[in-house]
């Protein structure tokens, strides 16, 4: 791909990309630039994402676009699918949208040296190879916001279990005779006062930033979900012996408190996952089977894409869950508080000498 500059739109900010957008919306090569993001979805498609949050997303940009004219929404699709940062600023390039973009692999856009234009640097890829640009480590959930697409086996994908979620799958693992589903109440407070206080010192993330509470590809699990599951799986014998302060910092600097809590654990996490994954309307192996289908199926061909974007979403991120059940209840069934890998929370190892 090569671009000259002067074809190109570029500006220090979004909002004065999407004004110089507008004001060059007749220009051909911008006009033939596809977009069709979420937000211009119905309810029906957003429900094959099955996964509310997102489709709350999806659903605000619709709302916050709602009293835009025509010009300005198509100028915001374009500039949100289509936009490239390069040399500290936010670029339109029209030859871009030729080429198909990946995550997070992929070349990169750069002005060349030689003749000023613009091009995709792609220096390390063979003759004939089909090059992409990088959209950069972001999951699904942004891609397809963003831009549009997603990918069903995207290495940068997560999917976040919440600490109510968490709190339910503990009291399925520790609770009391005749009532399983429950914890004595000493116990639970004891949990939530070692999660205050890992919050309090500073080794916890908000449960809402980005990927804080996250199952990550390949099924491991973000540091913050590792430990907010570690302090629900603390039992009677952990508070007695430690205490909540004992607990907390033990927690937070990941060594671990016993084998048999970190058989706790793995139940805990693995219960997590199986709960969420219960919850959608299909099953990975369903949604596996649907990915080998032919796209459309008779559907106008803007439906069958959408469909078929929400159903790789989908896909990543129950692979995401599953893979991390699989890990946990591996773990939970060979528990150990010596160093291993197959444990899918971090933990450190304290050795002598």
């Amino acid at each position: 791909m090569r671009t000259p500059a002067s074809l190109c739109l570029h500006a220090y900010s979004i909002p004065a990309l999407i004004d110089l957008v507008i004001q060059s919306c007749g220009r051909p090569e911008l006009s033939a630039m596809a977009t069709d993001l979420p937000h211009r979805w119905g309810d029906a498609e957003l429900n094959e994402l099955q996964c509310d949050p997102l489709a709350a997303a999806a659903r605000a940009t619709a709302d916050s676009l709602s009293t835009a004219s025509a010009a300005e929404g198509w100028a915001f699709d374009l500039v949100s699918a289509h936009s490239l940062e390069l040399e500290g600023e936010y670029w339109i390039v029209p030859g871009s949208e030729q080429v198909p973009r990946s995550a997070p692999r992929g070349g990169r856009i750069v002005r060349c040296p030689m003749t000023g234009d613009i091009v995709l640097d792609a220096s390390s890829g063979g003759v004939g190879q089909c090059e992409t640009i990088s959209s950069g480590w972001r999951s699904n959930a942004e891609l397809l916001l963003a831009e549009g697409w997603a990918l069903p086996d995207l290495e940068s994908d997560w999917a976040a279990l919440d600490v109510d979620l968490l709190e339910a799958a503990a009291g399925r693992v520790l609770g009391r005779p005749g009532s399983p589903l429950t914890l004595a109440p000493p116990l639970r407070e004891g949990q939530r006062e070692v999660l205050q206080g890992l919050d309090r010192l500073g080794y916890l993330q908000p449960a809402d930033g980005l990927g804080s509470s996250a199952v990550l590809s390949g099924g491991y699990c973000e540091d913050s979900l590792g430990r907010r599951v570690q302090a629900l799986a603390v039992g009677p014998a952990e508070l007695e012996q430690f205490g909540v302060s004992g607990c907390v910092i033990n927690i937070g600097e990941a060594v671990s408190l016993s084998s048999d809590h970190e058989r706790r654990v793995g139940e805990v996490l693995a219960t997590a996952c199986d709960l969420l994954l219960a919850e959608f309307a299909t099953s990975l192996e369903q949604d596996l089977w649907l990915l080998q289908q032919p796209a459309g199926g008779g559907v106008d061909p803007w439906v069958a894409a959408r469909r078929q974007q929400a159903l790789h979403a989908r896909v990543s991120r129950k692979r995401c869950l599953d893979d991390c059940r699989a890990r946990a209840t591996d773990f939970a069934q060979r528990p150990t508080a010596m160093a291993t890998l197959r444990r899918p929370w971090k933990a450190n190892i304290r050795t002598s000498g």
